[in-house]
């Protein structure tokens, strides 16, 4: 599997205490698949949830697209992160802002 089951889990949980009434904080998620096209698992759901709120941001590193572009290298979540350093402070940031964080 993708190992995103317990992400999707966490964020359905996420969702029913929403539907209580409860208030929920910021919720940042860093996944990763082979390719866009065939392996984005869940893409309607991360979608459906940022809507509602459930789900603050989705970043999805896809480590088999482009290979050729990057010189036969693989793209991971880590390689997302260290070139995109603005989205993890951010996220960094909405947490430590919340009222949980």
């Amino acid at each position: 599997g993708t190992g995103v089951a317990p992400f999707r889990g966490f964020l359905q949980h996420r969702e029913m205490l929403q539907k209580k009434g409860e208030e929920l904080g910021p919720a940042t998620l860093y996944v990763g698949f082979r390719h866009e096209a065939n392996d984005f698992y869940l893409r309607q759901n991360y979608e459906e949830w940022i809507k509602k709120g459930v789900l603050t941001e989705v970043h999805p590193a896809f480590s088999h697209d482009n290979v050729e572009e990057r010189g036969g290298k693989l793209y991971f979540i880590s390689d997302l992160m260290a070139d995109h350093p603005e989205d993890v402070m951010k996220a960094l940031q909405l947490t430590l802002k919340s009222p949980d964080g």
